[in-house]
């Protein structure tokens, strides 16, 4: 399975304790993804079709290149699903043309109003992921598992103008107070998951690399520090 998550922004709306994002928006508050970046990724996937690619945040309703990214990757075909994952607290944003050019769209469910998502997208192309499906982050440095891990993740992440291994790795190194290093992503050019498999460990990467023994998204993390701010409301920013 090849799989991508597109990291529009780190902007949000709310602060949530349980976030992966949280750490990079605290520390980019202002980071968006620009359209030149959206062709760069869509020229190196040439001759890839993806099991999804994934719009993502932050909160990617308020990216104000939304329906311009939609429709160039619609266009590309380069996915059998184009998703884009959201609070939903913009439902405005979901306008016909973006709803009708995507595949998915998934709601992280915070308790808030969802009538107007409802209302705007088709029930076909809808998904409500429950607070309690999230992988979130632990509340301390994790005790860290042996290599190879499970991963939760398995997906590339493009963000902050490179491709990394996983859309979890610059968060969660800000999280652990780790240099996101050079070495941790690839430019964004042809051949970025050949680049990316040499450096980390060969084909089938996720769950060998270093960083992988303390990440929320490995499976032994998630089963021994399950934190309790999974429960904790979001604050409105």
């Amino acid at each position: 399975m090849s799989a991508v998550q597109l990291i529009a922004n780190y902007a949000c709306q709310l602060k949530c304790p349980h976030c992966v994002a949280e750490p990079s928006r605290a520390a980019l508050p202002d980071y968006r993804m620009d359209l030149e970046t959206v062709e760069r990724f869509i020229l190196a996937s040439k001759g890839i079709v993806y099991n999804f690619v994934t719009i993502a945040g932050g909160e990617p309703l308020l990216w104000g290149h939304l329906a311009e990214a939609v429709g160039m990757l619609k266009a590309a075909k380069i996915t059998t699903s184009l998703r884009v994952f959201t609070n939903g607290l913009r439902a405005d944003a979901l306008t016909p043309p973006i709803v009708e050019a995507l595949d998915v769209v998934r709601i992280s469910d915070h308790g808030q109003p969802l009538d107007a998502c409802r209302a705007a997208v088709p029930p076909e192309k809808l998904q409500i992921v429950p607070r309690k499906k999230h992988t979130p982050l632990p509340t301390e440095i994790p005790t860290l598992a042996r290599l190879p891990v499970g991963c939760f993740c398995r997906s590339y992440g493009v963000t902050e103008g490179r491709v990394f291994p996983c859309p979890l790795l610059p968060p969660n190194c800000r999280k652990l107070g780790i240099p996101i290093r050079p070495e941790f992503s690839t430019e964004i050019s042809e051949g970025y998951m050949e680049r990316i498999a040499e450096r980390m460990g060969g084909p089938g990467h996720w769950g060998k690399f270093v960083l992988c023994a303390a990440c929320v998204a490995n499976v032994e993390i998630r089963q021994k520090n399950t934190p309790k701010n999974r429960s904790e409301p979001c604050e409105s920013l």
